[in-house]
């Protein structure tokens, strides 16, 4: 996976290869890494995921990512119908 080195993002290299390295394993068919992205708003905590998840998606149809966004997904069972609409499609 080739990390991206847009220079808005240059700063958070080292978080888009390690986020990048937990994510790997699910393109050997393998079980990834859970992580968890803290920080202060506008940091381009959202901007890494997206990029990363791009790239998953381009490279493997066999991947399925799924962005919940906790500020407007704040129930147990929002998140998961969010989940189960992106995998299933409804």
């Amino acid at each position: 996976m080739n990390t991206p080195t847009h220079s808005r993002d240059h700063y958070r290299d080292s978080q888009l290869r390690e986020l990048a390295m937990l994510l790997s394993p699910a393109l050997r068919v393998a079980t990834p890494i859970n992580t968890t992205l803290h920080g202060p708003p506008g940091t381009g905590k959202t901007t890494c995921v997206r990029q990363i998840f791009t790239e998953i998606e381009e490279c493997t149809p066999r991947v399925v990512t799924v962005l919940v966004n906790c500020e407007s997904v704040r129930t147990p069972f929002r998140v998961f119908a969010t989940i189960f609409r992106r995998l299933f499609g409804h």
